[in-house]
């Protein structure tokens, strides 16, 4: 079984805002704009009752805003509706951790729906990102950061990123010395627009670190 499970959203919401790694179930229902912590492991959909994560229900990127989803929405209010933190800091040091974040709806944010910067591994699986300003944001850190040592990993499965008003999904290397991979499995990228691009976008800057873009089963459809 994961570590703890919880019933209410308030709880789930205060795990993953915790300064420290762990796992937790997010019941369905609505939840405000978060961040989730590096080292993190958030799962949501669940009915509240359950011990373990193979009882949920399954999920598909098709899944909708209704009663067996857990939504984070941002309600306008908030410039991103989710943020996966770039490292975690804690004792005076840094620390880097696979994350993975599986089975949420995400809207209404007037930024990103997704802001994701990783240093280690960032999974996220298992949702629809749809009517935020950008879907998704993935980056490495700057150069400049004192969590950037090393290369990063996007896993990005079973997501459907439709229906966002300034592009579905931007990457971005943004580091002189380590490099990215992107890696798309099964993922619907669809009806998304923007006035620079509208599906997806890879941002090299001026940054020479080679970077690796992988889709695999994915369709990319209908953006403008």
């Amino acid at each position: 079984p994961l570590k703890r499970l919880f019933a209410s959203k308030r709880g789930a919401m205060e795990l993953i805002t915790a300064p420290s790694s762990g796992s937790g179930f997010v019941a369905v229902g609505t939840c405000p704009a978060c961040t989730i912590q590096n080292g993190t492991h958030v799962y949501g959909g669940f009915a509240g009752t359950e011990t373990y994560l193979y009882e949920r229900q399954s999920l598909t990127y098709g899944l909708t805003a209704d009663n067996t989803c857990t939504v984070i929405d941002a309600q306008n209010s908030s410039s991103n509706a989710v943020v996966i933190n770039r490292y975690m800091y804690y004792n005076s040091t840094y620390y880097k951790r696979r994350t993975d974040f599986d089975g949420f709806f995400i809207t209404g944010a007037t930024q990103y729906g997704i802001k994701s910067e990783a240093n280690a591994t960032h999974n996220i699986s298992n949702c629809t990102i749809t009517a935020n300003a950008c879907g998704m944001y993935m980056s490495l850190p700057s150069s400049s950061s004192t969590s950037s040592s090393g290369s990063c990993t996007f896993l990005v499965s079973d997501c459907k990123i439709s229906q966002n008003t300034n592009g579905g999904v931007y990457m971005n290397n943004n580091n002189d010395s380590y490099m990215s991979n992107f890696n798309f499995d099964h993922c619907v990228i669809t009806e998304n627009s923007g006035n620079i691009y509208g599906g997806m976008m890879f941002d090299k800057y001026s940054f020479q670190a080679t970077s690796i873009i992988v889709l695999n089963d994915c369709d990319v459809t209908k953006n403008t």
